[in-house]
């Protein structure tokens, strides 16, 4: 059964003190050369619930950040692989991700909704 990869996806609208919601998660399963995010709810409704946010831009980055899982723009010449760890690498942003957690799947498609179906 090949293994994968996934990492929780927050938005964090007070970046100093990290309080946020986890809106989403991305996954890659390296051996079926897939890489994917499902998110809790669409983008612009996750982004209308932190009034304290620019809704409009929370909702552009997450629309971004599926563009990149998919494959589009500059980032979008890297393995599925590569865009999964840049897209979860650490950083200090409104939109961040979880530590990388692993587990095993035939499906990874469905594991992914599994996973985003508990942040429902």
């Amino acid at each position: 059964m090949p293994a994968f990869d996934y990492a929780l996806i927050r938005v964090v609208p007070h970046v100093p003190l990290g309080d946020g919601e986890t809106v989403g998660a991305i996954l890659q399963c390296r051996q079926k050369r897939f890489i994917g995010i499902a998110w809790a709810q669409t983008p612009e409704a996750l982004a209308e619930r932190f009034s304290q946010l620019n809704a409009d831009l929370v909702a552009r980055y997450l629309h971004a950040m599926e563009r990149v899982a998919e494959g589009e723009g500059p980032i979008g010449k890297y393995t599925a692989s590569e865009r999964f760890h840049w897209l979860t690498a650490t950083r200090s942003t409104v939109i961040r991700c979880s530590p990388v957690h692993t587990g095993l799947t035939d499906d990874p498609a469905a594991s992914l909704e599994r996973i985003a179906a508990g942040l429902r």
